[in-house]
């Protein structure tokens, strides 16, 4: 279902398996497939003008065909099958990430959204099986405008936020953190700030009296 611009694709909960079967237009700015059974990312090559990709609750094993979304500010891959965060190299313009509810072990493939060029500032990892706190620390201490990170939340959190001297440590390491957790510096609950607030597709889903969890299409 597209909206009448153009601009918005929304498949959501439509049996999808595969991208390659989905009418992707040059033109698309967003993007949500959420809950299918889609395993690979591909058929995105020509969509430069994308800026909010959602993938979350698909079988992914790996990140892989985004290379070309220079545009992406947004990108949901929670509630996958990832072991790691390779394919993320070249989305300067990414600004929140959410991996959470994966099995991702290795976040080595942060090195590469290192420096001030890259405007990643929420990142969601919680729900996964991180157990060094020093390999997380290594890997986003390059990520210079990452401001808000959970790595436990709503009891989920990763096997080395059981460590007593977890938050500490955390943030020492990645002193440009705000907030660590939904929780600042000072220990006071922090809001989320909405950098989703720009998404074209939020009147259309919601304003218009559709209910799109019920269109399905059937490959």
């Amino acid at each position: 279902m597209y909206d009448t611009d153009g601009h918005e694709l929304c498949l959501i909960d439509s049996g999808i398996k595969s991208l390659l079967n989905v009418p992707i237009r040059p033109n698309l700015q967003v993007i949500n497939l959420h809950s299918n059974f889609i395993q690979r990312i591909e058929n995105l090559q020509n969509v430069y003008q994308l800026k909010h990709l959602d993938l979350s609750s698909n079988q992914l094993t790996y990140i892989e065909g985004l290379e070309g979304l220079a545009s992406l500010r947004t990108l949901n891959l929670s509630c996958n099958f990832l072991s790691d965060v390779r394919g993320l190299a070249g989305l300067r313009s990414l600004v929140k990430l959410n991996l959470s509810h994966n099995q991702i072990e290795d976040v080595s493939g942060f090195k590469s959204l290192h420096g001030s060029d890259y405007r990643l500032t929420h990142l969601e990892l919680h729900g996964n099986k991180l157990v060094s706190r020093k390999h997380v620390i290594q890997c986003l201490s390059g990520c210079v405008n990452l401001r808000q990170l959970t790595l436990d939340v709503d009891s989920t959190p990763n096997p080395l936020c059981n460590h007593s001297e977890y938050r500490q440590e955390i943030l020492k390491g990645l002193p440009q953190i705000q907030s660590l957790d939904n929780v600042d510096r000072d220990g006071i609950s922090s809001e989320k700030k909405e950098v989703l607030a720009d998404i074209p597709g939020k009147s259309w889903l919601y304003g218009k009296g559709m209910n799109i969890m019920n269109y399905r299409v059937y490959q």
